[in-house]
Formats: C-alpha cells, sequence, structure tokens
C-alpha cells in the first residue's frame, strides 16, 4: 500500500466532504487483508477517542488489517503548545483537515491541511505533510488488533 497515495485520496474526498456539508465527521478507514471497513468515531474528549479507537481495533482484527487511517478537522498552530496546553486553547490556532494513516509495522504519513471559511466558502491553505511521525491514537488501534487477535485464537483453541 501506498501511504503517501492512499493519505491524498482520503484528504481530496475530506475536501470535498467538508465543502459539501460545512463539516467532516471523525472517521476511520480500516483496510484488511480480508475486508475494508469504515467507521464513524464518537466521542467527547481525549480519553473516549483512544478508548474509541482501541475498541475499533479490537473488533475489526477479524479483517486482518493492513493499515488504519484516521480523517477528521483538528486545530492546527504555528507554535508549539506548551506542556499541558492544548492546541485548542492556543492563541494562534486555525481549523485544518488532517489525515493520519499507518501500518501494523508503525509506518505513518500524515497530512495537515489548514483552512478558513468566509461564510459559505472555504479557502484552503497549502498541505503539510511527512512520513514517520508518531501517532499515538493510531497505535491504539493496533493495541486493540492484537487484544482482538489473542481472543479469537484463545476462542478458537476452545
Amino acid at each position: 500500500m501506498n501511504l503517501r497515495r492512499t493519505g491524498e485520496d482520503l484528504l481530496s474526498k475530506a475536501k470535498e466532504t467538508l465543502k459539501r456539508d460545512g463539516h467532516h465527521a471523525p472517521m476511520v478507514f480500516v483496510y484488511g487483508e480480508r475486508d475494508d471497513a469504515i467507521v464513524l468515531l464518537e466521542f467527547s474528549n481525549a480519553e473516549e477517542k483512544y478508548r474509541a479507537m482501541y475498541a475499533i481495533g479490537r473488533q475489526l482484527a477479524r479483517v486482518y488489517p493492513v493499515a488504519v487511517a484516521f480523517v477528521c478537522e483538528a486545530w492546527m498552530s504555528n507554535s508549539m503548545p506548551e506542556h499541558g496546553q492544548r492546541v485548542a486553547d492556543m492563541p494562534d490556532r486555525g481549523e485544518g483537515l488532517a489525515v493520519a494513516i499507518q501500518t501494523r509495522r508503525l509506518r505513518t504519513w500524515s497530512v495537515a491541511l489548514p483552512f478558513t471559511h468566509v461564510g459559505e466558502e472555504f479557502i484552503f491553505g497549502e498541505p503539510i505533510s511527512g512520513a514517520d511521525a508518531e501517532s499515538e491514537l493510531l497505535e491504539e488501534f493496533w493495541r486493540g488488533v492484537i487484544d482482538g487477535e489473542e481472543e479469537a485464537r484463545a476462542w478458537s483453541s476452545n
């Protein structure tokens, strides 16, 4: 799987969704050996988001995932937040679309696309992308997959 190409395709579709609907709900895309899945992710805070990613991994271990992607709207900043500070609380924050895709071996590619909107019109900046960034959120998905596989093995051996 070409992470960059897949990520760019997801970003293109995310832009279309944002322009059409005025927002983009957080979504998880799972690419598996047996099947693929798309999951709408709902959460109220960061802890729930991580728990949800773990649960999705555990439940979808049965499709033998080879890659997972997360697409969402996100706050962006030109500066690094101080320890314990959320980007959402920074005075220079701006809106963006974010895509991160990761393989089971934790190879990662991500892109952020800043945007602003004036009335109904969206104005997009230049994408900022990179490879091999860490993603604790996607790694939580893989922890769920590992636990789901262990459960399946234990169940099938009984």
